[in-house]
């Protein structure tokens, strides 16, 4: 399978259409250090159902660098797609209610951590610089960006 194969399928898609995706989770307010770190114990969907969350919404547009486009949005998609190359994200940037719990998750958590290392090792990329960096170059694209769609 091409390494691409997400991206060629985003691209394709969001051409033509907007794509929702609902985000649900399941809430557990029983929980115990016993069943926390317990990853082999199913949660009875009858007593903790799914729930909605969040609704990600991603209007259709042209997101990524290609031939025949305007020279300004054809710079600014690239920088757009070099900033999502360097940048990372995990469960861990969101707020302390939200943090991850027990042990698989400390586990996932130095997985995350080092798994955005080594991106930025191979990207060349300093990382005590990163977050200067995402903002500077935000601020920097920021003007072209409305909703989602480069102008």
């Amino acid at each position: 399978m091409n390494r691409d194969f997400l991206r060629f399928a985003m691209i394709d898609t969001l051409a033509v259409r907007d794509m929702t995706f609902v985000l649900e989770a399941q809430e557990w307010n029983t929980i115990g250090d016993a069943d926390l770190n317990n990853a082999c114990l199913r949660w009875d969907e009858s007593e903790h159902p799914f729930k909605p969350v969040a609704t990600l919404r991603i209007p259709s547009q042209t997101f990524w660098p290609q031939a025949g486009l305007a020279k300004k949005m054809f710079e600014a998609m690239s920088d757009l797609v070099s900033l999502g190359e360097n940048m990372s994200f995990n469960p861990w940037h969101g707020l302390d209610d939200h943090e991850p719990l027990g042990s698989i998750n400390t586990t996932r958590r130095w997985v995350y951590r080092d798994i955005a290392r080594f991106r930025r090792d191979a990207n060349h990329i300093n990382a005590a610089a990163m977050p200067e960096v995402q903002h500077r170059s935000w601020d920097e694209l920021q003007p072209y960006v409305q909703l989602g769609q480069i102008t």
